[in-house]
């Protein structure tokens, strides 16, 4: 009799433990998923880079969908609902997130991160170049600023975010050396695109950009044309750089008429490709447009 009833204690004991702990660990759980923060990112080079440090430890949530064109992009009711839901927004400061300064109207609570401090932009003030993701250099320290910030609101997964920033370092210092390599023997390094989105990686990889078919504000005068033209024939350019998923109708009408070729990149910012993928194939297809004008 008493040998039952001291199985009978320890097996009520056993599971009033095993309830104890289970309830421990579902509160804990619980506690980590009301205190995880809602974390946004305003472009997808900047959604690539944190995605790449934060891991399973972190998500965000890109707020321009992808396929979208940031230059064009503007608030949706749908939109803005998720954005009140967020509690911080990692974005650039520049002109192409405009509708950033607006957030604060629509959540006062919402913390603006800034995550291209120290970053070597081309232009001045309201003028600089947004398209700093074709700069690997630029990315390095984008990434470094996000890595700072995922270790300031999460210290107790510092060692996890930092060695995955180590890695996407190296990642981005080897897609560095890669295409310094690729292009290190072409010789004319002058070239032609439908409009301004290479002027971070003509500089970083010493080429010249010698114009543009399309100004940021109205169409080119007949002089600017003429001075283009005259450009094509002195330094015997061969071909355009255009924009994948984007109307290249002008770049198409002005190489078929100067028996130009055009080519066809990645921008980088719609998100359709792998960043990583997509930055390596517009390196082969710039080196083959620029070996044929050798």
């Amino acid at each position: 009799m008493k040998k039952k009833n001291f199985l009978f204690i320890f097996f009520l004991f056993l599971i009033l433990y095993l309830i104890a702990i289970t309830l421990f660990f579902f509160s804990k759980k619980n506690n980590l998923l009301l205190n995880e923060k809602k974390i946004g990112v305003s472009l997808y080079p900047i959604y690539f880079l944190a995605k790449e440090i934060g891991g399973e430890k972190k998500k965000f949530e890109l707020i321009i969908p992808v396929g979208s064109d940031p230059h064009h992009f503007d608030l949706t009711p749908e939109i803005v609902n998720r954005i009140q839901k967020l509690d911080y927004i990692l974005y650039t400061d520049l002109s192409i997130d405009f509708w950033v300064s607006r957030i604060k109207n629509i959540n006062p609570e919402i913390k603006l991160v800034n995550v291209t401090q120290g970053v070597n932009f081309i232009g001045k003030d309201k003028e600089k170049d947004p398209h700093f993701w074709f700069s690997l250099k630029e990315n390095l320290k984008i990434a470094e600023n996000i890595y700072k910030f995922l270790e300031e609101i999460d210290s107790q997964n510092r060692e996890y975010y930092k060695e995955r920033y180590l890695k996407l370092k190296e990642k981005i210092e080897e897609l560095d050396k890669f295409t310094f390599n690729e292009l290190k023997n072409i010789k004319n390094r002058k070239f032609i695109t439908q409009h301004n989105f290479l002027a971070y990686f003509a500089r970083d990889y010493n080429f010249e950009i010698i114009g543009y078919l399309e100004k940021e504000e109205g169409e080119l005068t007949p002089n600017e044309i003429k001075n283009l033209i005259f450009s094509i024939k002195k330094y015997s350019i061969k071909s355009i750089f255009g924009e994948k998923f984007t109307s290249n109708k002008k770049a198409e009408n002005f190489a078929q008429e100067y028996n130009l070729k055009v080519y066809y990149l990645d921008s980088l910012e719609t998100g359709k490709e792998d960043f990583f993928s997509a930055y390596r194939e517009n390196v082969k297809i710039i080196k083959e447009a620029l070996e044929n004008q050798n």
